[in-house]
C-alpha cells in the first residue's frame, strides 16, 4: 500500500484552478496522472545512505507528504517516489538506504509524484479517471468541465460510473437521473466565476482522492475550503467490493457547505432523502442498489469552540483524532465502513491562524501527520478537519 501525496496551488509549477474551461481537469490530471514541476537532476551524491540531488532552482518543498518521482538513475535504489528530507534553491535530500556512497550521474529527473492514475477516456473539456491498484474497485469518475450547462463557470460535474466504451457512454451512474434530476451529476467547485487563480489542494493515492476546492463566497476569503471525495471506503465488510463514494456538492454556484457537500453536519450535509443529492455508495452492499445515499457520521458531534487559548504553541498534544463512519440506506442506516484518512480534531478550528492548509505532527496521540484544513460552515469560518498523510489508508 502506498502513502498518501498531497499537492496545492502554491507548489511551483502547479497548475492554474480558475473559471476557464478545463482548469479542474489540469489540476486533476497533473496530481493524478502526470505530475509536475519536472526538473533535470545533474547528479546525485549519496553518503550514508543518504542522497542529495542537484537540480537547479527547482522549487520543491520537504513538508511531509510532498513526494517526489525519481527517474533515470542507475542505481535502483535511487529511483521511485521519496520524501524530501531537506532543501535549499539547488538540491534536496532524499533517505536512500543500502545505496553505496558515491556520485551518480545520467539522465535523471525529478518531478512532483503523481498518484498513479490513468484517463480511460477524453474529450473536450472532459475525462474518465480510472484507478489502476488492482485491490481498487471498478469504479470510475468521470468529469465534464466544459464551464458551459450542464457544467458552470464556478463548478465541474462529477458522476461516478461503473463501466465506460466512451467518454460520453457509460454504465450505472451516481448520482442517478432522478436523484440529480439533470443526470449530469454531483458538482465540485471551482471557485467564483472570474480568471483569478484559485487555492486548491488535492490528497490521494492509488484508490481515493479528496479535492479540496476554493468557495464561491463573496464575503468568505478564498482561503476557505470546500472538500469533496472520490473513491473507495475502508470496509468493514470483506466482501463489500460496491463501497466506493462520490461525496460532491448537489447543486452548483455554493457559497458554503450546506448545499450537501459530500460530509456531514459540521462539513455541510445531513441526510436526504429527496432530490438533489449528490453524496453516494455505488451501490448497496448486496449489490442490488445502484447509486446509494450515505451520510458521514463522526465529524458532526458537538466540539469545544477554537480553545485557542489553550494552543500554547503546541495543538499536536490537545485534540483527538477519530475515524468518520459510512452510513448507507436511509431506511436502515447500515454502517458500512470508515473514510479513509479522514479525522476531525476535538475543537472546532484550532489551526486557525496557520493558513488554509498545514502539516501537523507527529500528533502524541498516535504519532502520525496530518493536513489539517480550515473549511466553511453555513456560509462563514468555523471548522477544521484533518487528512492523515502517513498511512496507508486502505489496510
Amino acid at each position: 500500500m502506498s502513502r498518501p501525496i498531497w499537492y496545492d496551488s502554491a507548489e511551483t509549477g502547479a497548475p492554474t484552478l480558475n473559471n476557464a474551461a478545463g482548469s479542474l481537469l489540469e489540476v486533476l490530471r497533473a496530481c493524478l496522472i502526470n505530475g509536475f514541476n519536472l526538473k533535470t537532476v545533474t547528479s546525485i551524491v549519496v553518503a550514508s545512505g543518504v542522497a542529495t540531488a542537484t537540480a537547479a532552482t527547482h522549487g520543491y518543498s520537504a513538508a511531509y507528504g510532498k513526494r517526489l518521482r525519481i527517474e533515470g538513475a542507475p542505481v535502483v535504489g535511487l529511483n521511485g517516489d521519496v520524501q524530501p528530507l531537506t532543501v535549499d534553491t539547488n538540491t534536496f535530500t532524499y533517505a536512500c538506504p543500502g545505496v553505496p556512497d558515491g556520485t551518480y550521474t545520467g539522465t535523471i529527473t525529478a518531478r512532483r509524484a503523481p498518484l498513479g492514475w490513468t484517463e480511460a477516456f477524453t474529450g473536450t473539456n472532459r475525462a474518465i479517471f480510472a484507478r489502476t491498484s488492482p485491490e481498487a474497485g471498478m469504479q470510475m469518475l468521470r468529469v465534464l468541465d466544459t464551464a458551459a450547462s450542464p457544467a458552470l463557470t464556478t463548478d465541474a460535474r462529477v458522476l461516478m460510473i461503473e463501466s465506460a466504451t466512451g467518454i460520453d457512454s457509460f454504465t450505472n451512474q451516481s448520482p442517478s437521473s432522478a436523484q440529480v434530476t439533470d443526470g449530469a451529476g454531483g458538482f465540485f467547485s471551482k471557485g467564483a466565476n472570474n480568471a483569478t487563480a484559485k487555492p486548491w489542494a488535492v490528497v490521494g493515492d492509488e484508490r481515493g482522492v479528496y479535492y479540496i476546492g476554493p468557495t464561491n463566497a463573496a464575503s468568505l476569503s478564498e482561503t476557505t475550503r470546500l472538500p469533496f471525495y472520490f473513491g473507495d471506503g475502508v470496509r468493514l465488510f470483506p466482501g463489500d467490493v460496491h463501497l466506493c463514494l462520490l461525496a460532491a456538492n448537489s447543486s452548483g454556484n455554493t457559497a458554503s457547505s450546506t448545499s450537501k457537500v459530500g460530509f456531514s453536519n459540521t462539513l455541510g450535509q445531513n441526510w436526504a432523502t429527496g432530490s438533489p443529492q449528490a453524496s453516494v455508495v455505488a451501490r448497496s452492499r448486496d449489490g442490488t442498489t445502484v447509486s446509494e445515499i450515505f451520510d458521514p457520521q463522526g465529524l458532526g458531534v458537538p466540539r469545544y469552540g477554537t480553545v485557542t487559548a489553550m494552543l500554547s504553541g503546541m495543538p499536536e498534544k490537545l485534540y483527538m483524532i477519530y475515524p468518520t463512519h459510512i452510513v448507507s440506506n436511509y431506511a436502515t442506516k447500515e454502517v458500512r465502513g470508515i473514510f479513509p484518512g479522514l479525522a476531525a480534531p476535538v475543537a472546532n478550528a484550532p489551526f486557525a491562524g496557520r493558513g488554509s492548509v498545514s502539516v501537523i505532527g507527529p500528533t502524541e496521540t498516535d504519532g502520525r501527520h496530518y493536513l489539517a484544513v480550515q473549511c466553511v460552515i453555513n456560509g462563514s469560518l468555523s471548522g477544521s478537519f484533518c487528512l492523515d498523510l502517513t498511512g496507508p489508508w486502505h489496510e
